[in-house]
Protein backbone atom coordinates (compact mmCIF):
# COMPACT_ATOMS: atom_id res chain seq x y z
CA UNK A 1 0.00 0.00 0.00
CA UNK A 2 2.71 2.46 0.97
CA UNK A 3 4.53 2.13 -2.34
CA UNK A 4 1.62 2.95 -4.62
CA UNK A 5 0.34 5.79 -2.49
CA UNK A 6 3.82 7.24 -2.16
CA UNK A 7 4.39 7.25 -5.90
CA UNK A 8 1.05 8.73 -6.90
CA UNK A 9 0.34 12.43 -6.58
CA UNK A 10 -3.30 12.25 -5.60
CA UNK A 11 -5.45 15.14 -4.48
CA UNK A 12 -8.60 14.85 -2.39
CA UNK A 13 -9.27 18.58 -2.05
CA UNK A 14 -12.76 19.99 -1.83
CA UNK A 15 -11.41 23.52 -2.19
CA UNK A 16 -8.07 25.01 -3.15
CA UNK A 17 -5.58 25.04 -0.28
CA UNK A 18 -4.40 28.33 1.19
CA UNK A 19 -2.08 27.20 3.97
CA UNK A 20 -1.01 23.75 5.14
CA UNK A 21 -2.61 22.00 8.10
CA UNK A 22 -1.41 23.26 11.45
CA UNK A 23 -1.84 21.88 14.95
CA UNK A 24 -2.61 23.79 18.15
CA UNK A 25 -3.87 22.90 21.61
CA UNK A 26 -7.59 23.49 22.08
CA UNK A 27 -10.15 23.20 24.85
CA UNK A 28 -9.65 23.89 28.54
CA UNK A 29 -7.73 22.40 31.46
CA UNK A 30 -10.82 20.81 33.00
CA UNK A 31 -10.13 17.30 34.30
CA UNK A 32 -12.29 15.34 31.88
CA UNK A 33 -11.31 13.01 29.08
CA UNK A 34 -12.47 15.30 26.27
CA UNK A 35 -11.95 18.75 27.81
CA UNK A 36 -8.93 19.43 25.61
CA UNK A 37 -7.72 18.30 22.24
CA UNK A 38 -5.31 18.98 19.40
CA UNK A 39 -7.01 21.14 16.78
CA UNK A 40 -5.94 20.30 13.21
CA UNK A 41 -6.86 23.04 10.72
CA UNK A 42 -6.27 23.43 7.00
CA UNK A 43 -5.40 21.27 4.00
CA UNK A 44 -3.38 18.06 4.30
CA UNK A 45 -0.13 18.35 2.32
CA UNK A 46 3.04 16.30 1.85
CA UNK A 47 4.48 17.50 5.18
CA UNK A 48 1.42 16.98 7.37
CA UNK A 49 2.45 13.71 9.05
CA UNK A 50 5.95 15.04 9.76
CA UNK A 51 4.47 18.30 11.08
CA UNK A 52 2.17 16.35 13.40
CA UNK A 53 5.03 14.23 14.71
CA UNK A 54 7.08 17.39 15.32
CA UNK A 55 4.17 18.99 17.18
CA UNK A 56 3.94 15.98 19.48
CA UNK A 57 7.70 15.80 20.03
CA UNK A 58 7.96 19.49 20.92
CA UNK A 59 4.86 19.61 23.11
CA UNK A 60 4.40 18.67 26.77
CA UNK A 61 4.10 15.02 27.71
CA UNK A 62 0.48 15.55 28.77
CA UNK A 63 -0.80 16.47 25.30
CA UNK A 64 -4.26 14.92 24.87
CA UNK A 65 -4.67 11.87 22.65
CA UNK A 66 -7.59 13.50 20.90
CA UNK A 67 -7.43 15.35 17.58
CA UNK A 68 -10.15 17.49 16.06
CA UNK A 69 -10.22 18.03 12.29
CA UNK A 70 -11.43 21.03 10.33
CA UNK A 71 -10.01 20.43 6.85
CA UNK A 72 -11.09 20.51 3.18
CA UNK A 73 -8.85 17.54 2.36
CA UNK A 74 -5.58 17.37 0.44
CA UNK A 75 -3.05 14.58 -0.09
CA UNK A 76 -4.69 11.17 0.00
CA UNK A 77 -1.40 9.44 0.84
CA UNK A 78 -0.75 11.76 3.77
CA UNK A 79 -4.35 11.46 4.97
CA UNK A 80 -4.01 7.69 5.15
CA UNK A 81 -0.58 7.85 6.76
CA UNK A 82 -1.88 10.31 9.35
CA UNK A 83 -4.81 8.03 10.10
CA UNK A 84 -2.49 5.05 10.54
CA UNK A 85 -0.25 7.09 12.86
CA UNK A 86 -3.25 8.18 14.93
CA UNK A 87 -4.33 4.55 15.29
CA UNK A 88 -0.81 3.48 16.27
CA UNK A 89 -0.69 6.16 18.96
CA UNK A 90 -4.21 5.46 20.24
CA UNK A 91 -5.76 8.82 19.34
CA UNK A 92 -9.47 9.60 19.29
CA UNK A 93 -10.69 11.74 16.38
CA UNK A 94 -13.38 14.39 16.04
CA UNK A 95 -14.78 16.58 13.27
CA UNK A 96 -15.24 20.24 14.10
CA UNK A 97 -13.65 23.63 14.56
CA UNK A 98 -13.20 25.74 17.70
CA UNK A 99 -13.38 29.35 18.86
CA UNK A 100 -12.15 31.38 21.85
CA UNK A 101 -13.99 30.38 25.01
CA UNK A 102 -15.93 33.45 26.27
CA UNK A 103 -15.99 32.16 29.86
CA UNK A 104 -12.20 31.76 30.05
CA UNK A 105 -10.42 34.73 28.43
CA UNK A 106 -6.75 35.60 28.88
CA UNK A 107 -5.63 32.30 30.38
CA UNK A 108 -1.94 31.96 31.16
CA UNK A 109 -1.56 28.31 30.13
CA UNK A 110 -3.00 28.56 26.60
CA UNK A 111 -5.92 30.24 24.85
CA UNK A 112 -8.94 28.23 26.01
CA UNK A 113 -11.42 27.39 23.28
CA UNK A 114 -14.77 25.67 22.87
CA UNK A 115 -16.05 23.39 20.15
CA UNK A 116 -17.86 24.71 17.07
CA UNK A 117 -19.00 22.86 13.91
CA UNK A 118 -16.54 22.21 11.08
CA UNK A 119 -15.90 20.02 8.05
CA UNK A 120 -13.68 17.05 7.25
CA UNK A 121 -13.64 16.46 3.51
CA UNK A 122 -12.06 13.87 1.24
CA UNK A 123 -8.52 13.00 2.41
CA UNK A 124 -9.38 14.31 5.87
CA UNK A 125 -12.08 11.64 6.18
CA UNK A 126 -9.41 8.93 5.80
CA UNK A 127 -7.31 10.52 8.52
CA UNK A 128 -10.44 10.68 10.69
CA UNK A 129 -10.92 6.92 10.25
CA UNK A 130 -7.74 6.29 12.25
CA UNK A 131 -9.35 7.30 15.53
CA UNK A 132 -9.84 4.59 18.15
CA UNK A 133 -13.00 6.55 18.95
CA UNK A 134 -14.62 8.77 16.32
CA UNK A 135 -17.00 11.64 16.97
CA UNK A 136 -18.79 14.13 14.75
CA UNK A 137 -20.33 17.22 16.33
CA UNK A 138 -23.91 18.12 15.63
CA UNK A 139 -23.68 20.54 12.72
CA UNK A 140 -20.28 19.30 11.55
CA UNK A 141 -20.02 17.52 8.22
CA UNK A 142 -17.83 14.90 6.63
CA UNK A 143 -17.61 13.63 3.06
CA UNK A 144 -15.59 11.77 0.44
CA UNK A 145 -15.36 11.78 -3.35
CA UNK A 146 -13.38 10.22 -6.19
CA UNK A 147 -9.61 10.56 -6.03
CA UNK A 148 -7.84 12.32 -8.88
CA UNK A 149 -4.44 13.56 -10.00
CA UNK A 150 -3.35 16.94 -8.72
CA UNK A 151 -2.40 17.82 -12.29
CA UNK A 152 -5.00 19.68 -14.31
CA UNK A 153 -5.96 18.78 -17.84
CA UNK A 154 -4.96 22.14 -19.33
CA UNK A 155 -2.63 23.31 -16.61
CA UNK A 156 -5.00 26.17 -15.83
CA UNK A 157 -6.99 26.85 -12.71
CA UNK A 158 -10.31 26.31 -14.49
CA UNK A 159 -9.48 22.94 -16.06
CA UNK A 160 -10.96 19.70 -14.84
CA UNK A 161 -9.04 17.32 -12.56
CA UNK A 162 -7.57 14.23 -14.23
CA UNK A 163 -9.05 11.02 -12.84
CA UNK A 164 -6.53 8.27 -12.10
CA UNK A 165 -6.12 5.81 -14.97
CA UNK A 166 -8.12 2.60 -14.76
CA UNK A 167 -5.41 0.06 -13.85
CA UNK A 168 -3.98 2.25 -11.13
CA UNK A 169 -7.47 3.11 -9.94
CA UNK A 170 -8.34 -0.55 -9.34
CA UNK A 171 -5.21 -1.15 -7.32
CA UNK A 172 -5.67 2.03 -5.31
CA UNK A 173 -9.31 1.20 -4.55
CA UNK A 174 -8.21 -2.21 -3.25
CA UNK A 175 -5.65 -0.57 -0.99
CA UNK A 176 -8.17 2.00 0.23
CA UNK A 177 -10.61 -0.80 1.03
CA UNK A 178 -7.91 -2.67 2.95
CA UNK A 179 -7.11 0.45 4.98
CA UNK A 180 -10.78 1.25 5.57
CA UNK A 181 -11.56 -2.25 6.86
CA UNK A 182 -8.45 -2.32 9.07
CA UNK A 183 -9.67 0.90 10.66
CA UNK A 184 -12.98 -0.81 11.49
CA UNK A 185 -15.00 1.26 9.03
CA UNK A 186 -17.76 -0.10 6.82
CA UNK A 187 -16.30 -0.50 3.33
CA UNK A 188 -19.48 0.90 1.78
CA UNK A 189 -18.09 4.36 2.44
CA UNK A 190 -15.95 3.80 -0.68
CA UNK A 191 -19.12 3.30 -2.71
CA UNK A 192 -20.23 6.77 -1.65
CA UNK A 193 -16.80 8.10 -2.64
CA UNK A 194 -16.91 6.45 -6.05
CA UNK A 195 -20.30 7.92 -6.85
CA UNK A 196 -19.23 11.49 -6.07
CA UNK A 197 -17.33 13.29 -8.83
CA UNK A 198 -14.38 15.48 -7.73
CA UNK A 199 -16.10 18.66 -8.93
CA UNK A 200 -19.29 17.69 -7.06
CA UNK A 201 -17.68 17.99 -3.64
CA UNK A 202 -19.37 20.89 -1.88
CA UNK A 203 -21.03 21.56 1.44
CA UNK A 204 -24.41 20.34 0.23
CA UNK A 205 -23.01 16.80 0.03
CA UNK A 206 -21.61 16.75 3.56
CA UNK A 207 -24.66 15.01 5.01
CA UNK A 208 -25.32 12.01 7.22
CA UNK A 209 -25.05 9.43 4.42
CA UNK A 210 -21.30 8.72 4.66
CA UNK A 211 -21.45 8.83 8.47
CA UNK A 212 -23.81 5.87 8.57
CA UNK A 213 -21.06 3.72 7.04
CA UNK A 214 -18.55 4.76 9.70
CA UNK A 215 -19.33 2.00 12.16
CA UNK A 216 -17.50 3.51 15.15
CA UNK A 217 -18.76 7.06 14.68
CA UNK A 218 -20.81 8.80 17.34
CA UNK A 219 -22.62 12.05 16.68
CA UNK A 220 -22.39 14.41 19.62
CA UNK A 221 -23.50 17.93 20.40
CA UNK A 222 -20.85 20.16 21.96
CA UNK A 223 -22.28 23.32 20.51
CA UNK A 224 -23.58 24.76 23.78
CA UNK A 225 -20.70 23.70 25.98
CA UNK A 226 -20.04 26.28 28.71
Amino acid sequence: MRFLLATLLISFLATAPVVAMDFILGGTDHKTDDANWIQARGPIDEETVADFQTFLAEGPDWLPKRIRFNSPGGSLAQGIQLGAELRRLGFATEVGNHEPHPAWPNMSSWDFTRRTPGICASACAYAFMGGVERRVDHGSRIGVHQFYSAAQADGGSDSQPILVQQGVEQELVSQLLDYTLRMGVDGRVLVHAGLSQPHEMDLSQFDAAPLIAFTATKETDYGTEA
